[in-house]
């Protein structure tokens, strides 16, 4: 998903990447940012504007691009785990056949697909966690300091409390949020 941009944000408001209508084509020009496994993908699904004001819903269209397109390259970014990376569209050609669903109307389909995606990630993030913590208490056993493992001392005890209580949150609002999901609430 190519969707974030240099005025990152969330709402319809941040698409400030337009595409150029031209015969039964599109041009794309400007820079996506924070794309997700970038280093891998063959395909990209864009968030741009084709028309309307830069601020409103109407206007946002979503397109299928090809990562071979000539005019397309990108740039990994330091500091994060996995390929996360900036994009960069120079004259990028995609054919309106690339267009998913109705141009123009592409916000309330990237909307409904948020609203179904977001709890999966959210409990593949608490997997993540889980994991953490189980490798924070095993290394607290293990440890030792001062003769003693250090999993015995108060101050790292603490903290153990405090990842489970974080823990348990995410855990109880993900299933929460799934079971909306599943019960169309």
């Amino acid at each position: 998903l190519a969707l974030t941009e240099v005025d990152y944000g969330w709402d319809a408001a941040s698409i400030q990447m337009r595409a150029e209508s031209s015969n039964n084509k599109y041009v794309l020009n400007g820079t996506k940012l924070f794309v997700h496994d970038i280093a891998a993908a063959t395909q990209l699904l864009c968030v741009v504007r084709t028309e309307g004001n830069d601020h409103s819903e109407r206007g946002v269209t979503l397109l299928m691009v090809d990562m071979r397109s000539p005019g397309i390259s990108i740039r990994l970014l330091s500091g994060f785990l996995g390929w996360v990376g900036e994009v960069n569209f120079n004259s990028v050609v995609v054919p309106r056949s690339a267009v998913l669903g109705e141009p123009g109307a592409g916000w309330e389909s990237l909307q409904k697909a948020f609203k179904k995606a977001i709890p999966i990630f959210c409990a593949y993030k608490v997997g993540g966690a889980q994991s953490v913590f189980d490798m924070s208490v095993d290394y607290s056993r293990e440890r030792i300091q001062f003769g003693t493992p250090i999993g015995r001392f108060q101050r790292v005890q603490d903290h153990v409390i405090e990842i489970i209580n974080q823990l348990d949150a995410a855990r109880w609002t993900t299933y929460e949020a799934l079971w909306k999901l599943d019960n169309e609430h």
